[in-house]
């Protein structure tokens, strides 16, 4: 029998962690507004996103979550609806935002790929407008769980 190494544990947490909270509810602020966000947090999840689901309200949207920072890139394929995109840091900082066009019926090597700028940890998708109705100053935009 193999024995199981303190340096595996915090991977196998990670990993459960990561499974108890795919798919479910969070409330989180960003920048002091409440919203209520489902989380995608494994790989199928992730690739899903919105895509075939009614545009989301005011306050709700999908926070997708990442085990490092990266350049992180989404698309819209069957999203019919546009959504804004915020990307955070791993200290939950803004880093870059923009609002994704709905997706037009192009074939998949023809969709646009929107990218954060900068390495990002997470990337929260909310109804388009949302960031302009909601946030008035760029200064210092964090989101808190």
């Amino acid at each position: 029998m193999q024995r199981i190494t303190n340096r595996v544990i915090p991977m196998f947490e990670g990993y459960c962690r990561k499974n108890e909270i795919d798919g479910k509810e969070i409330v989180a602020t960003i920048s002091g507004n409440k919203v209520t966000l489902k989380v995608a947090a494994n790989d199928d999840t992730k690739a899903k996103g919105l895509m075939g689901s009614d545009e989301p309200g005011d306050d709700n949207g999908m926070i997708f979550v990442y085990e490092a920072p990266a350049i992180l890139d989404f698309w819209m394929k069957n999203v019919e609806y546009d959504l804004d995109i915020l990307f955070f840091d791993e200290n939950s900082d803004l880093v870059d935002h923009t609002t994704m066009s709905a997706y037009q019926g192009e074939s998949d090597n023809e969709l646009e790929i929107y990218k954060s700028k900068v390495p990002a940890m997470y990337a929260v998708e909310l109804r388009a407008g949302w960031f302009e109705d909601n946030i008035k100053s760029e200064e210092k935009v964090t989101l808190r769980i």
